[in-house]
């Protein structure tokens, strides 16, 4: 075992920011229906998510699917194709603020929650 450096950040300090300022962008970026892959987002703006299970579908697959189950909530208001990032620009942003490795000393998992 290497000794940790003193100026090692630990893990809530060094991701804390990181989850405030890109948590939104992250979401928005996500994959948010079922024909949203690989870098591809939809370009249908009314986005249906069930306020159950999360589940996301565009309004232009829901009727391949079924989704009768589910309770779905429109939330174009709060993702559309105006406020979501491209993911490979928020991929690209992301990996610059973060570091390339990890180590997890022990009881990283206390620290995580």
């Amino acid at each position: 075992n290497v000794p940790r450096k003193s100026n090692t950040k630990t893990f809530i300090d060094l991701f804390a920011n990181i989850a405030k300022t890109f948590a939104l962008d992250a979401y928005h970026s996500s994959v948010l229906c079922t024909c949203e892959s690989s870098g591809r987002t939809t370009d249908d703006d009314n986005i249906l998510e069930c306020t159950s299970c999360g589940m996301g579908i565009c309004h232009k697959c829901s009727g391949l699917h079924q989704i009768d189950s589910h309770n779905l909530e429109a939330i174009g208001s709060k993702v559309n194709r105006e406020n979501r990032p491209d993911p490979h620009e928020f991929e690209r942003k992301l990996r610059c603020v973060t570091p390339s490795i990890l180590r997890l000393g022990e009881g990283w998992e206390n620290a995580v929650e």
